[in-house]
């Protein structure tokens, strides 16, 4: 055995330290990448555990208040008219804003004009930080009409207390609302918006003129609307029966035929009929289909010749809150709430794929640390 002279022993223990100091470096690195990796481990199935049980459905649907829907009802009703040219229109668009803040969500006016109106949408958004992966949008119109009104004097001061059209729609909308924002759980985002300008108003101007201009806005953006659910008129009821009609065009055909299974599967007690017919677009419903967007029209019993709502008292003084069906407007909130939760269930296996792949991926890179320890301390003792 021949021994090794000064400068190579000199050499090696320098080779050592070099590996030594690079194996220690590693091991660092390692020991952080490992804790950062265990981390968004850890965040991923936290997020995993925070999703919505489809368990929990019927409970959230318990929190369905009629009291509350038809409290708003009095309350638009009494502005008088919320004809879309008058005062009354922009102080009832007030009121809807600040019930949305009063819910905590990120609430804003969408502008736009009417001729020489100008008028505006009300917007709020439920859990916006989750947009990208998709977006839910409930509307109802707040603006009211009263169809004798030929001049803008008679459309301030004639009555138009629109209580089913359309103060029912913002009701069941804004206790939707309330609902979902008191309930700390993962969901999707959601747009509640409040259109103006549904009405033609006075001089024929209007006519889904703010769904219009929301919609339009959204394709623009780029949205990803996985469906719109518009409400309009859904509190009266011909008979002792809580009804409603779901009117879509083809592309939207599936909405409907979820919001009907919905009602099957929570055992609400209301009947559902599903209209596919692209022809009825004399609602905000239309707006979403122009620009290809599903949607579906959320509407009470229509009749079976005209495809017009039965309630004789629309656009006239009688529209009034005490000919409504309190239970109607609460099970179509329980239908359309328990629809868009059980749609948010259905990404429970995409979460678990997420979280799978999320630990897979630590543990291979962990892997890679350790061959590259190994490789380093042997590179450091050749």
């Amino acid at each position: 055995m021949s021994s090794l002279s000064a400068a190579g022993r000199d050499r090696t223990h320098s080779v050592s330290r070099t590996g030594y100091r690079a194996g220690t470096t590693t091991l660092r690195f390692a020991s952080l990448a490992i804790a950062a990796l265990l981390t968004l481990t850890s965040e991923v199935w936290a997020d995993t555990d925070d999703r919505l049980e489809q368990s929990e459905i019927p409970d959230i649907l318990n929190r369905v208040d009629g009291d509350e829907i038809i409290g708003t009802v009095l309350d638009l009703q009494s502005f008088g008219t919320r004809e879309f040219h008058t005062v009354n229109a922009t102080e009832a668009g007030y009121y809807i804003h600040d019930a949305f803040k009063t819910m905590g969500m990120q609430t804003y006016l969408q502008e736009f004009e009417v001729g020489d109106t100008a008028v505006f949408n009300v917007v709020a958004v439920l859990h916006p930080e989750a947009a990208a992966e998709g977006v839910y949008v409930i509307g109802a119109h707040y603006d009211s009409e009263n169809s004798d009104a030929t001049s803008q004097s008679e459309a301030e001061n004639l009555t138009a207390p629109g209580a089913d059209d359309n103060a029912s729609g913002v009701g069941v909308m804004l206790e939707m609302a309330r609902v979902l924002s008191g309930y700390e759980t993962a969901l999707p985002t959601v747009k509640f918006v409040a259109f103006g300008a549904e009405e033609r108003g006075f001089d024929d101007s209007g006519g889904v003129k703010g769904s219009a201009a929301f919609a339009a806005l959204e394709a623009a953006a780029g949205i990803d609307c996985r469906g719109a659910f518009v409400l309009d008129m859904v509190g009266y009821a011909a008979t002792d029966e809580s009804r409603a009609t779901l009117v879509t065009n083809e592309a939207s055909d599936g909405l409907a035929i979820e919001l009907i299974d919905a009602a099957d599967r929570y055992n609400l007690d209301i009947s559902l009929r599903h209209e596919s017919n692209e022809l009825i677009i004399y609602s905000d419903h239309n707006s979403f289909w122009l620009e290809g967007y599903q949607s579906v029209l959320v509407i009470e019993e229509l009749d079976s010749i005209t495809d017009f709502p039965v309630n004789p008292y629309y656009h006239t003084p009688d529209d009034t809150a005490d000919r409504l069906s309190v239970e109607q407007m609460a099970t179509v909130a329980e239908t359309l709430l328990g629809t868009l939760l059980y749609l948010t269930c259905q990404g429970e296996d995409s979460y678990s794929r997420a979280a799978y792949a999320a630990t897979a991926a630590a543990v291979i890179s962990v892997l890679a640390i350790v061959i590259l320890l190994l490789h380093r301390r042997n590179k450091g003792d050749a």
